[in-house]
């Protein structure tokens, strides 16, 4: 996928993303609920197809797999200095704050969403690649 595309699903997958919460009230309970860390995933798969534009598809989506589960992880540590830092402005929506067993099944649909919308904007494109 062309770096323009990817940035664009980028900004457009965080601008939702920060909807989701600033708008959190007007949603459905379940938007309300699950659609940041979704749009999250989404989001750092768009974040890692910019940065990789001719990895394959399945090597973002383990990659992408691999940062959301170690973040989610990370939340059962709560040594002094890394909660100081989770409460930088910003840096908690991007680390979160205590680990949350569904946030994993959120992920993995925000990882299924962005592939998705890959295919869509890019289909058949990982046919006989073997760029890692």
């Amino acid at each position: 996928m062309a770096r323009p595309a990817s940035f664009l699903l980028l900004l457009a997958t965080i601008a939702l993303g920060l909807a989701s919460r600033v708008y959190r009230e007007a949603l459905p309970c379940a938007i309300a609920e699950y659609a940041g860390d979704t749009l999250w995933a989404s989001a750092v798969f768009f974040m890692l197809r910019l940065l990789r534009p001719a990895a394959s598809r399945l090597a973002i989506a383990a990659a992408t797999l691999a940062i959301a589960f170690g973040v989610e992880f990370s939340q059962l540590a709560h040594p002094a200095w890394l909660d100081a830092f989770r409460r930088v402005p910003g840096v908690g929506l991007v680390l979160g704050y205590d680990f949350v067993a569904t946030d994993l099944a959120c992920y993995t649909t925000g990882v299924v969403l962005a592939w998705a919308i890959e295919t869509g904007v890019r289909p058949g494109s990982d046919r006989g690649q073997t760029n890692v």
